[in-house]
């Protein structure tokens, strides 16, 4: 595998298996996604993904016969060991990095394991029915009633929350981005020392009929504030710890998908985790609004912000972040730092409905947000 632009990468080798297009559920949308399974030289294997449009579009049939089982060679170009999109890809390349191969295979043949064909379109899984519900029901129910899919709810942000910091670095090896503290220079799960900044954010919202506590991560944060990360850190001045961007989402409306956070089930205070955006539904005109006080303290701490600006890419500067907070202003964060570190999915959902998520070398995943 090659390196290229904002790190994808070039991957080579010669095609052992494609699968079925299968459909998929995504956040609220259906998609579809196919397998194709490759080898190197070494006979080592690596799975690629492709999702939507490049699923459908990839096509061995016409250079592949099943009588000669011809070996093809393919060059995926453009692809990430996550959630993104492709470029393309070529069928025996005429370049000198597939030299080896045509030398190795001259005489050789390889049966490829095929889907069986069909003349029957994708069919697309129904979307997820989600019940809508008010925040004052969900107040006073037990966490325990609501089903596995979660519900849905439409709500307006009223405040952010600062007792806790809105971004944290994130070990960008691990499928479930782990968050890295300053203080350690390599992730605890796998060892990586790429780091990313993330979004952790806590807001309170209300629907008329009560006020809830409601966070998302990084995938959501983003489709909430219309930012990455990075750049509202470098965007914030010293004089607020909260970025004029993240603060304009005051007043927004939202339908989201949510189900309670995992303490839900074990304190009296009950918290929401965001799944999915449903529907943006604009600024709530009939939304009071206040005048925004701001204080500066722990979320951005000032000497961070002074040290980031004077890079000129944000992620050049991951290794001197830190979301850790002066002793004088909260000595917990820290301690909330360490208990996100355990895994970030737990927060997604109780214990018992947790599933864990593999790391698939993916093209063309459009997601997901979540």
């Amino acid at each position: 595998m090659n390196g290229g632009l904002s790190g994808s990468v070039d991957t080579l080798g010669m095609i052992t298996e494609v699968s079925e297009v299968r459909p998929i559920q995504l956040t609220g949308k259906s998609s579809v996604y196919r397998n194709v399974f490759i080898k190197n030289l070494s006979g080592d294997m690596l799975k690629v993904t492709l999702w939507g449009n490049r699923a459908l579009q990839f096509s061995y049939e016409p250079i592949y016969d099943q009588q000669k089982q011809d070996v093809i060679v393919v060059l995926f170009v453009g692809c990430l060991p996550k959630e993104y999109k492709a470029c393309h890809w070529y069928f025996n390349p005429s370049i000198t990095e597939a030299e080896p191969y045509y030398e190795r295979i001259h005489n050789e043949n390889i049966k490829i394991e095929l889907p069986m064909l069909s003349n029957e379109p994708v069919t697309f899984p129904n979307p997820i029915e989600r019940e809508d519900k008010e925040l004052k029901v969900l107040l006073e129910s037990d966490p325990d009633s609501l089903p596995d899919e979660g519900c849905k709810c439409t709500v307006t942000i009223t405040r952010i929350l600062d007792d806790q910091p809105w971004w944290y670095r994130a070990c960008n090896a691990c499928p479930n981005k782990p968050s890295m503290q300053s203080a350690v220079s390599s992730c605890r799960t796998c060892g990586s020392t790429d780091a990313i900044l993330r979004y952790k954010l806590n807001f309170m919202a209300s629907d008329g009929t009560a006020e809830m506590r409601m966070f998302c991560f990084d995938n959501i944060a983003k489709r909430i504030i219309g930012k990455p990360c990075a750049s509202l850190l470098t965007s914030a001045t010293s004089t607020s710890n909260i970025p004029p961007d993240l603060a304009a989402i005051v007043s927004l409306k939202f339908t989201f998908a949510v189900v309670y956070n995992e303490m839900s089930f074990q304190v009296s205070e009950k918290e929401l985790f965001i799944k999915s955006v449903i529907a943006s539904h604009g600024r709530d005109l009939t939304f009071p609004s206040p005048k925004l006080k701001i204080p500066v303290q722990p979320s951005t701490p000032t000497q961070l912000l002074g040290a980031a600006k004077q890079q000129v890419s944000p992620s050049s500067s991951l290794s001197k972040l830190s979301t850790a907070i002066s002793p004088e202003n909260s000595p917990q964060t820290e301690d909330n730092l360490q208990n996100e570190d355990q895994n970030i999915l737990a927060f997604e959902s109780p214990q018992k409905r947790a599933r864990r998520k593999s790391l698939k070398f993916d093209c063309d995943k459009n997601l997901h947000d979540e």
